[in-house]
């Protein structure tokens, strides 16, 4: 008797446990990643463009807002790995340098890139982490959305480190 009754205790205190991080699990969904306002070239990134073909590729770029799911990229692409199965995997991929995407209702997918084109390149800037954290979640992004060889890539500005 004691034994049944210890498992249905441990059974309850589980379904609690649950129930109590459910609401935390939740609170990360409808999460908004950049704003519309800074959805613009950086100055880093316009001074980078030094050739006209640069200036015209820079012309393409247009301020867009996607809803969907954060998905690891390389999976995404290569397993169609997505989902909450995935949230451990995905998480691993994008802190090992995996690119990060969104897709969004209609299944189409958009890498997501930090934007500022010197602290980029430099190391200084780093989005992985905000991103890992929201591996499967609804979340809505705003940047500059440009697109090259049929990949569509996001621009979000990211938080710049100080230099080390």
């Amino acid at each position: 008797m004691i034994r049944k009754d210890l498992s249905i205790v441990t059974i309850l205190v589980l379904i609690s446990v649950a129930a109590v991080g459910l609401p935390m699990a939740r609170a990360q969904e409808g999460k908004v990643v950049g704003s519309k306002e800074e959805s613009k070239w950086s100055p880093t990134t316009t001074a980078s463009a030094t050739s006209p073909e640069n200036k015209k590729a820079l012309e393409k770029g247009k301020p867009i807002t996607v809803t969907g799911e954060i998905v690891d990229a390389s999976c995404y692409i290569q397993l169609g790995k997505k989902g909450t199965a995935h949230i451990d995997c995905g998480r691993q991929c994008i802190m090992n340098g995996q690119p990060v995407g969104v897709v969004d209702g209609k299944d189409q997918l958009y890498l997501i890139m930090a934007e500022q084109h010197d602290p980029r390149k430099l190391g200084k800037v780093d989005i992985k982490k905000i991103f890992a954290d929201l591996m499967a979640k609804t979340v809505t992004v705003n940047g500059i959305m440009n697109e090259a060889g049929g990949v569509k890539t996001i621009y979000v500005q990211g938080r710049i480190e100080e230099a080390k």
